[in-house]
């Protein structure tokens, strides 16, 4: 065959094997869409790119805050007189003394002396124990949480932890405390029986309970709020440095809102809100 025509053919099959790749591959680009229309594209995801949203997210969330929890409540036990306290009681002085305090012949579940040393937190800590988790909440908050999951009769000053870790977790993850999640849990506690109600939240108190947000803003973006205003960094803000963006941005405040919230703030001295001293107590409040 002549030189030429061999490299005719030769370049003819290196063009035909070069189309044959590129079909190849654009085959393999083709890929079927996820349907997600049954929620079930997403199981079809790598484990790292579902893990990033949904349930996925909440689980490792709600695992950390329950390590979380377990840590530093050993902790706060270890260090408080609960465990000597609590020690010498036995299941009969306890369901006795609810007795007492009831009239009844029951009063809540019977704990047995070990069940109720080992889930045992002391009120007194319930507080700290809140806001070291990192819910910036009031003491009439703390104040609800005991009050929620307190067992009946008389007080015996501490709570059941299994019930504290629900309250403090689902508030971390909802940002509101005794929300409608907590209720669900309560639900199914519920209708699984009487076993499965220990340490769980009574779901009557749960209906009766007022929900209330407890994640606030921390006092690092209050003061960048403030300062914010502040454009000429006085460390101060005078009533129209507030009323123009509390009145036109967002939700509108009422002349007589700024005014009385005015009043409260302000130096009545030099009529200025030197906003610092404000920044603690409004991340508290």
């Amino acid at each position: 065959m002549p030189v030429e025509l061999k490299k005719k053919a030769s370049s003819a099959t290196n063009s035909t094997k070069r189309q044959s790749r590129s079909n190849s591959s654009q085959k393999k680009s083709k890929k079927k869409p996820l349907d997600n229309s049954n929620g079930n594209g997403s199981d079809l995801l790598p484990e790292s790119i579902r893990y990033l949203g949904g349930k996925h997210r909440t689980d490792h969330q709600r695992s950390k805050y329950q390590q979380q929890f377990k840590e530093l409540t050993t902790v706060i036990c270890a260090s408080h007189t609960a465990r000597r306290a609590l020690a010498p009681l036995q299941a009969s002085d306890i369901n006795a003394t609810a007795k007492l305090n009831t009239g009844a012949a029951t009063a809540g579940p019977s704990f047995t002396s070990k069940d109720f040393v080992a889930n045992a937190f002391p009120i007194l800590s319930v507080g700290y124990l809140t806001r070291a988790m990192g819910l910036n909440v009031s003491d009439k908050q703390v104040t609800s949480i005991v009050e929620l999951i307190e067992e009946d009769g008389m007080s015996t000053g501490f709570v059941d932890k299994r019930k504290l870790e629900q309250v403090i977790v689902d508030a971390l993850l909802t940002r509101t405390i005794g929300g409608s999640t907590l209720r669900e849990f309560a639900v199914a506690a519920a209708a699984s029986g009487e076993e499965a109600n220990a340490g769980k939240i009574s779901l009557e108190r749960l209906e009766k309970f007022t929900p209330s947000l407890c994640m606030r803003d921390n006092e690092a973006s209050i003061l960048r709020a403030f300062e914010a205003l502040d454009l000429e960094q006085k460390g101060y803000l005078v009533l129209l440095d507030l009323h123009t963006p509390l009145t036109t941005v967002g939700e509108r405040f009422s002349n007589e809102e700024i005014e009385e919230m005015w009043r409260a703030m302000q130096d009545p001295e030099t009529s200025r809100l030197y906003y610092r001293d404000f920044v603690d107590v409004l991340a508290r409040e």
